[in-house]
């Protein structure tokens, strides 16, 4: 009887700590991962317009233009050719592939310096030997000192030419060859007039000497007839 009544008690007793104990604290549900938000992709910058391939393309005109001017590309054909071909190669790249149109003036850049450079050496070459060769002509006809002044002028020319060339002024010393080969013709022009002018005088004094010496030889002939005629 005591051992259910004990039982009892001990059943009673786990009853009210069950009952006043807390309700169990559910499990809060694993955090739900917020997802990323969407971005759109940066759009690519353009590139803004070279103005190298603006200045290169100028850059080339001018030394095309200088080449024209100075009649080069007759004395360099073939640099000229390739360039000219590099330069309308850039022209029609240039609205629409910058970049194309660059490399075109790069390679064409060079072969207009090679025509300006080549073709100075082929022309002033040209101008140096014509006035070599038209200073031998004026020597032939004595013009240093039948023309002494002119061909005084035509030498200093000459000499000017050649420190233009020592100076790289390559345009001012074709000029300068083409004035003392102008130069040394006049001179030798003139100095043949003269000699022949010379010459002439020189002959009708002798036909004047020769008429006044048969004159002399007459008179003296008469004067020495005796007077009055035969005996």
């Amino acid at each position: 009887m005591r051992f259910k009544l004990f039982m009892v008690l001990i059943a009673a007793s786990f009853a009210l700590s069950c009952a006043g104990a807390p309700p169990p604290v559910p499990e809060s549900p694993p955090p739900v991962a917020e997802a990323a938000p969407v971005v759109a992709p940066a759009p690519e910058p353009v590139p803004a317009p070279s103005a190298a391939a603006d200045e290169k393309m100028a850059l080339a005109k001018d030394r095309r233009a200088y080449v024209l001017k100075n009649g080069l590309e007759a004395y360099a054909p073939e640099p000229f050719a390739q360039a000219e071909k590099l330069l309308g190669e850039a022209e029609a790249a240039l609205s629409s592939d910058r970049a194309t149109a660059e490399a075109r003036l790069d390679a064409a850049l060079p072969l207009y310096d090679a025509t300006i450079k080549d073709g100075f050496a082929k022309k002033i070459e040209e101008s140096r030997a014509a006035a070599d060769e038209a200073q031998k002509k004026a020597d032939a006809e004595k013009a240093k000192v039948a023309a002494k002044e002119e061909y005084a002028a035509a030498a200093a020319t000459y000499t000017r030419a050649k420190a233009s060339v020592s100076s790289s002024r390559f345009p001012e010393a074709v000029l300068e060859y083409g004035e003392a080969t102008t130069g040394f013709d006049a001179a030798a022009k003139l100095a043949a007039e003269r000699r022949i002018a010379a010459l002439e005088a020189l002959e009708k004094a002798d036909a004047v000497l020769s008429e006044t010496e048969e004159r002399l030889k007459a008179i003296e002939e008469e004067m020495g007839k005796p007077e009055g005629g035969v005996q």
